[in-house]
């Protein structure tokens, strides 16, 4: 079983990302809008209730989260990825913490950048036309989200699912 944690923001937010994503996204069906707190991992089937507990353990202390998209952004020159910069809290990076952790399928292979993707999977050409129209017409969305959400990846579908939500507090 493929399982994943993320924060997924409310429809309205989800509705102006997939706006960029379902023309300059090529994982835009594969899934929603979101924060990755726990890139993917691996369980056995049968451990599946054990990672329900512990995540509730783990998240017991954690307040819900105040989410800020302050501007468009990349990972250029490493990949043509264009996101919605989040603003790094003290709240993301402990939940983020929580879980990338050597006791909890391992640490993370990147340093936390909290984002929305808005394009990825792009030619050097598009990347440099699309960043430069998506940073120009910027982003400023605030929220809350109470919830960490579960996500599960079927291999079959080549799509992730929540199975999942988890209340903050």
């Amino acid at each position: 079983m493929i399982l994943g944690l993320a924060l997924v923001p409310s429809k309205s937010f989800q509705d102006e990302v997939n706006a960029y994503r379902k023309r300059y996204d090529n994982h835009y069906a594969q899934i929603m809008p979101h924060i990755t707190i726990k890139p993917q991992f691996e369980i056995d089937d049968h451990d599946f209730n054990l990672i329900k507990n512990e995540v509730k353990n783990r998240i017991s202390s954690i307040k819900p989260v105040e989410v800020h998209a302050t501007k468009a952004s990349n990972f250029a020159p490493i990949s043509n990825v264009i996101y919605f910069k989040v603003a790094k809290t003290e709240s993301l990076d402990q939940l983020f913490n929580q879980f990338n952790t050597e006791d909890f399928y391992g640490t993370a292979e990147h340093p936390f950048v909290p984002h929305f993707t808005i394009a990825q999977g792009l030619t050097s050409q598009e990347f440099e036309d699309i960043y430069g129209q998506v940073k120009l017409a910027g982003v400023d969305h605030r929220e809350i989200i109470e919830e960490l959400s579960l996500l599960q990846y079927s291999e079959e579908e080549d799509k992730w699912t929540i199975i999942e939500t988890f209340t903050l507090g």
